[in-house]
């Protein structure tokens, strides 16, 4: 169960995520401390999370469990603020439990190890560096972390095509010359040449990666209809662990 308060609405970098964990009655004493001593420990190794932030404790006693209320940031890294502000938009009522943060990609200035998880969609085919940034991706992620990489092999297809959109599909709103010099740019880019994802598994090893998973089939299973946002290029999606 998660909460629905929304914390530090303002424009501070520090943003706090705040949920309840509901555990039923009928689990042992002894594993709800162990499960909120490991929390504790988990947040406390994060160099992302101060002191003074993090909490773990239960909290309530429910109708059918027992609440633990675990606050924790999260964080947001984009290069623009213009994009940083359409994200705040898109986030909606949890703007305000993610951190923003504006920085590069492929030199991000977070401390070693420092994240659990690290996801990205449609972020690889845009930069000038992809094997750079998978290697700080490595970096920041802790011994175990995963990342979870949402991309495509955008290359092989032409963004000024609108062929095969539905009438009302986004691409429609940007205009035929803006969607030309993309696919201009895109042609520059020496990733939009590789042979994907076969590339980014090979560049991922690599880098240290290991235990890999891809799945060539999740768009099928989020683009069900051609809607305004039906991405035409079939999506991959890459699970690496450090």
């Amino acid at each position: 169960m998660c909460g629905e308060y929304i914390q530090n609405v303002t424009d501070r970098t520090n943003r706090l995520w705040q949920f309840t964990i509901g555990v039923t009655y009928d689990i042992p004493r002894e594993k709800v401390e162990t499960l909120c001593a490991d929390l504790k420990e988990l947040l406390s190794a994060d160099a992302q999370i101060s002191s003074d932030a993090m909490t773990v404790t239960l909290n309530e006693f429910s109708a059918s469990s027992m609440d633990i209320l675990v606050r924790c940031y999260v964080t947001a890294v984009d290069y623009t603020a213009s994009m940083l502000r359409e994200a705040r938009r898109n986030a909606g009522a949890l703007a305000g439990r993610i951190r923003f943060r504006q920085m590069n990609a492929e030199e991000l200035r977070f401390r070693p190890a420092s994240f659990d998880v690290l996801v990205t969609r449609n972020v690889t085919w845009n930069l000038h560096d992809p094997e750079k940034a998978y290697a700080q991706w490595m970096r920041v992620l802790k011994p175990g972390g995963v990342l979870l990489n949402f991309d495509a092999n955008y290359g092989n297809d032409d963004c000024s095509d609108t062929s095969g959109l539905p009438k009302n599909h986004a691409h429609y709103t940007v205009g035929d010359e803006l969607l030309q010099e993309c696919e201009e740019i895109k042609k520059q880019l020496p990733i939009s040449s590789y042979a994907r994802p076969a590339w980014d598994l090979n560049v991922l090893g690599k880098a240290g990666f290991s235990k890999f998973g891809i799945d060539l089939e999740i768009s099928s299973r989020i683009y069900i209809e051609k809607d305004e946002f039906y991405n035409p290029t079939p999506l991959f999606m890459l699970r690496t662990v450090k």
